[in-house]
């Protein structure tokens, strides 16, 4: 039985992939870097850790500067995209006043760092709806490892077994599977050719899930 549902922020609730890459792409330009983009189409690979992306990039770009100077810059061009352009993805916020309505506990577990997750939940308004939440900060291991999900069901008190995951990305899908989770992926644009075989179930959009559907997972 369903008791709990644990969501990814970026690219599932909001259409921050875009946005992510153009923070990338205007400190690379600081440093006289062209942009190279990775088979998403994004400068970023989807779905890791921010410090995890940035040692790829530097070592693609031939990029010798202090990580934690670069994840600075980005999370401040990050943070202006967010409060300009930031909106939810369609069937968010249904989807949570129908989580809500059955007394669903609801946790957000996102690689992002908590400053990113606030502003995002606070841009969209949302924030009352989870009783937890972790970062990529708070776990030692990021996605594919099912770290994140699982301090999240901890932290609503809930076996991973009764919860449920929404993913947009493959290293999501994976991480909530190996913590014991359903897991329902949703696909972007960028995410499109990813490897959801291990999901639970595949929907286009965030609208095109209903209660039975949820409970009979």
């Amino acid at each position: 039985m369903i008791k709990a549902a644990l969501f990814d922020m970026d690219g599932l609730m909001i259409d921050s992939e875009p946005l992510q890459s153009k923070a990338y792409e205007t400190v690379l330009k600081e440093y006289g870097k062209d942009t190279i983009f990775g088979q998403e189409g994004t400068v970023q690979k989807i779905g890791v850790r921010e410090r995890d992306n940035w040692e790829l990039i530097k070592k693609t770009h031939g990029l010798s500067e202090d990580t934690d100077k670069l994840i600075d810059k980005r999370q401040y061009v990050y943070l202006e995209l967010i409060r300009q352009h930031a909106i939810a993805r369609a069937g968010l916020i249904e989807l949570l006043d129908l989580l809500k309505q059955h007394n669903i506990k609801m946790a957000l577990a996102s690689s992002s760092i908590l400053s990113h997750i606030h502003l995002v939940l606070a841009k969209l308004d949302v924030a009352n709806y989870f009783n937890a939440i972790v970062s990529g900060h708070d776990v030692p291991r990021g996605k594919p490892a099912p770290d994140i999900f699982l301090e999240a069901a901890k932290q609503l008190h809930v076996d991973p077994i009764d919860c449920v995951v929404f993913e947009d990305a493959q290293t999501g899908i994976e991480a909530g599977k190996v913590a014991g989770a359903k897991v329902v992926a949703v696909p972007n644009k960028y995410t499109k050719n990813h490897d959801f075989s291990k999901a639970d179930l595949v929907i286009d959009s965030l609208e095109n899930i209903n209660w039975n559907t949820i409970k009979t997972l």
